[in-house]
């Protein structure tokens, strides 16, 4: 519950005018039960926290949903360098950012390219698990897992933060170094469909409690060895 944490509340207060924008509705999987019943979740959907100027471009972005105290960390980077910068100029948001890739790079001895292939991998190994079963397990296990699976080297893992914050960080301070300068608006589908491999669109799907079957909560490692990629988690 990180946006109800009072210190993440206070932070963004006192540092940012906050705003809440809808890019795209997730899409809702209601599972029908006996007498009537039936219970409903989210499938995908996600967030992206932006830090923009008066005008609405964007200087600085944490992807995906995080722990207060890396949003509240977030949060202080990107006053600092609105301050640091005078306003945030446009070749002070590419400098900033290449600055992060850098960092990120360094401390876990990545490019842009091997971050965005690692994460490709992960995402493509779990969309194939979901896409193995019969429709209505493989929504009720994407409603449940959707914001908890990590990007794990060898194995799987669920975790509160995702453990990808530094691959998709990098990605994320990539493209702000190199694409346009945009607003959120603007950014929406290379960061959620590009990025956090999260389509965009929405929808209602309804299922009968005799289309499910046991979900695996921890499917066997595919026993892939990443060592050559650096690890960190």
């Amino acid at each position: 519950m990180t946006f109800s944490t009072r210190s993440v509340c206070d932070a963004v207060r006192e540092t940012f005018t906050p705003v809440w924008e809808t890019v795209s509705p997730t899409t809702v999987a209601e599972f029908q039960l006996d007498e009537g019943e039936s219970i409903t979740g989210t499938i995908g959907g996600e967030i992206m926290l932006y830090f923009c100027r008066p005008d609405g471009v964007v200087f600085d972005a944490l992807p995906a949903l995080q722990s207060p105290g890396v949003v509240k960390q977030a949060i202080a980077r990107a006053s600092r360098f609105w301050n640091e910068s005078n306003g945030a100029p446009d070749e002070a948001i590419r400098e900033y950012n290449e600055r992060r890739v850098e960092q990120i790079g360094l401390s876990q001895g990545l490019t842009p390219e091997r971050a965005k292939e690692r994460v490709a991998r992960a995402h493509r190994e779990m969309n194939r698990r979901l896409g193995s079963g019969p429709p209505a397990t493989d929504a009720l296990t994407t409603s449940a897992f959707s914001k908890t699976l990590m990007v794990a080297p060898a194995e799987d893992i669920t975790v509160v933060e995702p453990g990808g914050l530094w691959l998709y960080g990098m990605q994320v301070h990539d493209q702000l170094a190199k694409g346009a300068l945009q607003t959120p608006m603007q950014w929406k589908h290379v960061m959620f469909e590009g990025i956090l491999d999260q389509k965009l669109g929405g929808g209602h799907q309804v299922y009968d409690p005799d289309s499910l079957q046991p979900m695996q909560v921890f499917p066997p490692s595919t026993g892939v060895q990443e060592a050559d990629l650096g690890g960190h988690r």
